[in-house]
């Protein structure tokens, strides 16, 4: 296995064995093969001549013989021939075929003497020589002399000599071999001699010499090597002193390197302990932080950001962030980024759009970054701040409310006062004119007039929240059909209305009076939104509020609610108009046609009901309302309404204390009391009111006050009063509707509640309902509370 690998390396000793041990091979190959064919083929040319020569010759003798058919003088040539030991047979026949004379014929015919194609021929197994020879006499042919002739002694001598051959062969090759190995360690035991050497020196021993045994090229060779192996030792110690040098060097050197190395990795680590803290703060960052180059194309951006946006960065990197961008916002964000790229850091809001379609605002903090000095990109955080955004949008409009309902209470009170008193006293001049009379009909203008002054100042305090309302089990569809008559009065004959009503419609917990406000607005802002005419529908139906409802619209909240909605088919709207229709005072009607204060009080209704608004509207393609309310599982309560005369209300003697500090109400209302059969008593504050009731012993039917008096409260004094005399009746009246008409004090005693300005009848029904004790905290069409 070691001949053939790769790694043997043949000596030159080697090498020249193998050669004369290969041409010794083949001359030995040469002799052992050449000469004995060569020998065999001649003993054999010499015995087939002989068989040839003794077969001419008997038939030479034998021929006459053979002719005169002389059988004895043949039997004579054969008993001569068979003197020959080396003859096997002998077989004479005639030109017949016929067999003459024969000696050993089993033998010639086990040697198949006769054969038609070669009659001269060796037997199969190698020992017999066959012949022919033809008999002439007179060159006339008389028969044919078939002669064996036996090859044993010619085999046995091949065979001797063959022996002999094989034997000087090998002498030979012994001999060869012998002579090559002397002549290879002649030759190569100085070359091995120095290779040892050189191998020695290689290991580092300088002071090894060849040994010079002879002056031929070997001899030759080993002085040269010598003379080189004296300079390389001069060299070797020269390359020491240098070695020792550069040792010292790069020892101090490899120290130096190790520090920088220890150095730099302790920076590296810090270096990635960092970018791993850096990228951990990134990825688990609340805002959205994404990178772009100066074509403004993403080149990253974080998991918040897909988590906020919807996108994955796959789908986006290398794409232009212009297409997150609101259309209205782009020309802001390329502004931004512009100025980026110029080196200065920017702070700016825009919207961008998500992946489901909602919008997202975002405060954005832009910075550039810096590569050899060039901006090569920015890296920007945003922040969502769209829920912040829309609760300040509530806020403001909560303090717009808030400022407008703190308006609102504050001339409430004297406002109602001075309705209460041109109301009252027409009302008082009407019961003693004729209708034929010239003032009757200016007198009704008044109290028109007066009404609509007093129905302007409940929409101000709807608005404003500050009325109060009582909740009531209430179904929509009974409310909506109950005024389907009056709606249809109020929009005219060139606009239909139809109704869509769906049936088994949950219940709302609700202020009758004032959900029939909010449907009377939304009829007659659909109204003016169709000056040519056409469609008012207006619909109910049972929803399920989701979550994903919820996300879309923020201000909305999961559960079931009832939606009333009113559609029209009117000039619609633009997005601007949108965001400003629930502003008080806000219209687009020309001057004098209206007072901005329906929707406003749409708005803040709902909101009362803890339900919400959603508009839908574009121009020339009309709008949709619709409003939300919580529904609840108590079914509505049943209403029965009678028609009462004023022959009714009527008293009949009965003591009432009247507290009032306003003088104009206080005389309306005495006079009205006094002139309808009742006997009143008139105080202008608490003092008077206590002096009146101790010097008349508390002999009163009831005490009406008013609740926000000069000197006290009148729910106090009413207190004061009971615990005088338990049995006595209550009314309490206010031209204020907030926390200064003591509401959640009135409702809680249940005190019956009459709210300014009244009329003169409300009046008298009040007062009528409180002394037949109907009067139990239970709202009708009178009053509020």
């Amino acid at each position: 296995s070691k001949l053939f690998s790769k790694d043997w390396k043949p000596t030159i000793r080697t090498k020249l064995t193998a050669i004369f041990t290969l041409l010794i091979g083949v001359i030995s190959v040469f002799i052992f093969t050449f000469f004995p064919a060569r020998l065999e083929n001649q003993a054999t040319e010499a015995v087939i001549a002989k068989a040839q020569t003794i077969a001419e010759m008997m038939a030479y003798s034998i021929s006459p013989a053979l002719f005169f058919e002389d059988s004895e003088n043949i039997e004579n040539v054969f008993k001569s021939a068979k003197q020959n030991k080396d003859l096997v047979y002998i077989v004479l026949v005639d030109n017949s075929g016929k067999t003459v004379a024969a000696f050993n014929k089993d033998q010639a015919e086990q040697a198949n003497f006769v054969r038609a194609e070669n009659n001269n021929h060796i037997s199969e197994d190698g020992m017999i020589y066959n012949t022919m020879t033809p008999v002439l006499h007179n060159n006339y042919k008389v028969g044919e002399l078939y002669l064996g002739l036996s090859l044993k002694k010619l085999r046995a001598e091949i065979r001797k000599s063959r022996t002999t051959i094989a034997f000087v062969s090998l002498i030979i090759f012994v001999f060869g071999m012998i002579s090559v190995f002397g002549i290879g360690t002649v030759i190569t035991r100085p070359l091995s001699q120095m290779a040892k050497t050189v191998e020695r020196i290689s290991r580092g021993d300088l002071t090894q010499r060849a040994v010079v045994c002879s002056r031929d090229e070997v001899g030759q060779l080993a002085t040269s090597f010598n003379r080189m192996v004296d300079h390389l030792e001069s060299t070797y110690c020269e390359l020491e002193n240098v070695n020792r040098s550069l040792e010292k060097r790069v020892k101090d050197r490899t120290k130096e390197l190790r520090q920088e190395i220890n150095e730099r990795r302790r920076a590296e680590e810090a270096l990635r302990a960092s970018e791993q803290k850096y990228r951990t703060m990134i990825e688990q960052s609340n805002d959205m932080i994404w990178t772009l180059d100066t074509e403004g194309n993403f080149t990253y951006f974080n998991k918040r950001t897909e988590e906020f946006s919807g996108h994955r960065f796959e789908d986006w990197q290398g794409k232009p962030f212009a297409a997150f961008i609101v259309e209205k916002d782009l020309s802001l964000a390329m502004e931004v980024f512009q100025k980026t790229l110029n080196g200065e850091p920017q702070h700016y809001e825009v919207r961008i759009k998500k992946l489901d379609g909602d919008i997202l605002i975002l405060s954005v903090n832009t910075a550039p970054i810096f590569k050899a000095g060039a901006v090569v990109g920015t890296v920007n955080f945003g922040r969502d701040i769209t829920e912040r955004k829309q609760l300040e949008e509530q806020l403001r409009q909560s303090q717009k409310m808030e400022a407008i309902g703190r308006l609102a209470g504050g001339v409430a009170h004297d406002f109602n006062n001075i309705l209460t008193g041109i109301q009252g006293y027409v009302d008082l001049i009407l019961m003693e004119l004729q209708e034929d009379d010239p003032l009757y009909r200016d007198l009704k203008e008044i109290q028109r007039n007066a009404a609509r002054a007093a129905n302007l100042t409940r929409q101000l305090l709807l608005f404003s929240r500050r009325q109060p309302i009582e909740m009531t089990p209430l179904n929509l569809n009974s409310t909506i059909e109950d005024m389907m008559k009056m709606l249809n009065r109020l929009i005219g004959e060139d606009i239909s209305i139809t109704t869509k009503l769906t049936e088994d419609l949950w219940t709302v917990n609700a202020d009758p009076g004032t959900i029939e406000q909010v449907l009377m607005n939304l009829v007659v802002n659909a109204r003016d939104a169709m000056p040519e005419g056409g469609k008012i529908t207006i619909k109910t139906e049972n929803v399920h509020i989701d979550k994903k409802y919820c996300r879309i619209h923020r201000y909305a909240r999961p559960g079931k609610f009832v939606c009333l909605s009113v559609q029209d088919t009117g000039i619609g709207m633009e997005e601007v108009v949108i965001n400003q229709v629930f502003e008080p005072f806000f219209s687009t009607k020309k001057p004098g046609k209206g007072t901005g204060l329906g929707l406003s009080v749409v708005y803040g209704i709902v909101k009362k009901h803890d339900g919400w608004i959603d508009v839908k509207s574009s121009p020339g393609k009309g709008a949709i309302f619709k409003i939300y309310l919580p529904a609840i599982s108590t079914k509505p309560d049943e209403k029965q309404e009678a028609s009462v005369s004023l022959l009714a209300v009527r008293g009949s003697g009965e003591r009432i204390l009247l507290v009032e500090d306003d003088e104009v109400v206080r005389r309306f209302t005495a006079k009205g009391l006094s002139e309808n059969g009742y006997r009143v008593f008139v105080a202008a504050n608490v003092q008077e009111a206590l002096d009146i009731f101790h010097k008349h012993e508390g002999d009163f039917d009831l005490i009406f006050s008013d609740v926000v008096l000069s000197d006290e409260r009148g729910p106090k004094l009413v207190e004061q009063l009971l615990k005088l005399n338990p049995e006595i009746n209550i009314l309490l009246a206010s031209g204020y509707s907030d926390e200064k008409s003591d509401w959640s004090v009135i409702k809680k005693r249940k005190y019956p509640y009459l709210q300014k300005p009244y009329s003169l009848f409300e009046l008298l029904k009040c007062v009528s309902d409180v002394l037949k004790k109907n009067y139990c905290g239970k709202k009708d069409e009178n009053s509020l509370y």
